[in-house]
């Protein structure tokens, strides 16, 4: 019949309409914030006509003179264009706009006090019948808005129904200021163990998970490390804590974490490692000691730690950025989140032993 319509060029009439799918509408992502970056006040902003100065709070680089810790929520618009695993282009948020809501960072940051913060995530929880949250704290080079983006971002790619909170420590956000970082990470430490310890205390019988980046695996280190010298409770007081990439001395951390194991602060710790990661190899020269999340030159084979190598499976910036683009990794840790998989029983894993110990490979 087709054929024989096409011959004599005569139409074929539809027998169903064709219904016409409505493209999707973009989501907005909710963050909660905590940072110790100072607030930036810049001069007297001078908009042109038409324009308005935009809303919220800036926070930029340098640290807080008092140690003050600052809390709010930020809703953002990621592209709804945007795939999988891809990275958020980052823009600065601008200083004038024709109209009140920002297409990315929609309204701007909005401040809360601390008790605030808190009894609005508990209402959030409660509202979205969830009953976790995770923690992300970024890594070096990390503008505080960027930081809040790819928080967003973790948890749209892992479908993630808590809540998402962001330690924002004071970067410098550029690629000039890695000795100034390296600085400020160990300055915000305490304060990464303060919120930890409120956080724990405003969330009881709910999971916290820590997800750490690079530089930002020093502070969460050394903040369990505080937390463990106060004596365990019997009871992990933590959910998942993953550390990706950590850009930490592979000595140093073996000192340090047989106390956080020992301690049961957390149901399981996973520790993310690459052997191409050019980030932490550049990292390694410059402090001449081979870093932890560098698997090349280390192997911190500890009882008790979860060691994933996922440089079969990695094609990130610089081998350094998988914990944003690589599903396989995001994969691991969306089970990890979930259900607290033993690496055993979570797909494409494949186990490595060295005498007693055993190390854990991502395979495609």
């Amino acid at each position: 019949m087709a054929a024989s319509a096409l011959a004599c060029g005569c139409a074929i009439r539809q027998t169903r309409p064709i219904v016409a799918l409505a493209a999707p509408a973009p989501e907005d992502t909710e963050v909660f914030y905590v940072t110790d970056r100072a607030e930036s006040a810049p001069a007297e902003i001078v908009c042109k006509a038409g324009e308005m100065p935009a809303r919220g709070p800036r926070f930029g680089s340098d640290r807080q003179p008092d140690e003050r810790i600052s809390y709010g929520t930020y809703t953002v618009r990621l592209p709804f264009t945007r795939r999988f695993g891809e990275l958020v282009p980052y823009k600065p948020r601008p200083l004038c706009s024709r109209t009140p809501e920002d297409p990315v960072f929609r309204s701007g940051p909005a401040a809360l006090q601390e008790e605030q913060f808190f009894s609005a995530l508990v209402s959030r929880l409660k509202a979205a019948s969830g009953t976790e949250v995770f923690v992300f704290v970024h890594g070096y080079k990390y503008a505080f808005e960027e930081s809040v983006l790819w928080t967003a971002q973790l948890k749209q790619d892992l479908n993630y129904r808590g809540a998402a909170v962001l330690f924002a420590w004071p970067s410098q956000g550029n690629s000039t200021g890695y000795a100034a970082d390296g600085d400020s990470i160990e300055w915000s430490t305490p304060h990464v163990r303060q919120f930890l310890e409120h956080l724990l205390a405003a969330l009881p019988g709910r999971r916290v998970h820590i997800l750490a980046h690079s530089l930002g695996t020093r502070a969460v280190v050394g903040a369990l490390q505080d937390l463990a010298s106060t004596g365990g409770t019997g009871e992990p007081r933590l959910g998942q804590v993953v550390l990706a990439a950590p850009d930490i001395a592979e000595d140093l951390f073996r000192q340090k974490m047989p106390a956080v194991i020992g301690a049961r602060l957390a149901e399981r710790i996973t520790l993310y490692v690459s052997r191409n990661d050019k980030a932490l190899r550049f990292s390694g020269r410059l402090h001449v000691y081979a870093r932890a999340g560098d698997a090349g030159n280390a192997q911190p084979l500890i009882p008790g730690l979860d060691i994933v190598d996922v440089t079969l499976t990695d094609h990130s910036r610089y081998y350094h950025n998988y914990l944003f683009e690589n599903r396989w990794v995001q994969q691991d840790v969306f089970l990890l989140l979930r259900d607290n998989v033993p690496p055993e029983r979570r797909f494409g894993l494949v186990r490595l032993t060295n005498g007693s110990l055993t190390l854990w490979q991502l395979r495609p």
